[in-house]
């Protein structure tokens, strides 16, 4: 049993040997961790966990403060605006606007 496949959820193809087939098999219809190759997209590792485990080591649902959002996340603030230059066209703001409603068809 080589070359085999498996989809996960979010929907996403990883390819595995033989030597995982087994732990695919029993990890079907069970919260997993997995561990893959980006570029081969070879799966590298398959743990089955529990469903609070699989969401990482807090709770996914848990109310977070902007502040900790911040630290977890690396941001800094913004010194230097001219980075932000060119993201607006100064030209007609009003005209940009209205060509994204027109392109979204609203």
């Amino acid at each position: 049993m080589t070359g085999q496949s498996l989809r996960v959820c979010p929907p996403t193809l990883l390819n595995f040997g033989a030597d995982k087939a087994e732990t695919v098999v029993e990890a079907m219809h069970k919260p997993v961790k997995v561990k893959m190759d980006p570029k081969t997209r070879k799966l590298k590792d398959i743990e089955i966990t529990t469903p609070h485990q699989a969401l990482g080591e807090g709770n996914f649902f848990a109310a977070k403060t902007i502040g900790q959002l911040i630290a977890e996340q690396g941001i800094q603030p913004i010194t230097n605006l001219e980075v932000l230059a060119g993201a607006i066209p100064d030209d007609d703001v009003d005209e940009m606007v209205a060509d994204i409603y027109h392109d979204r068809g609203a």
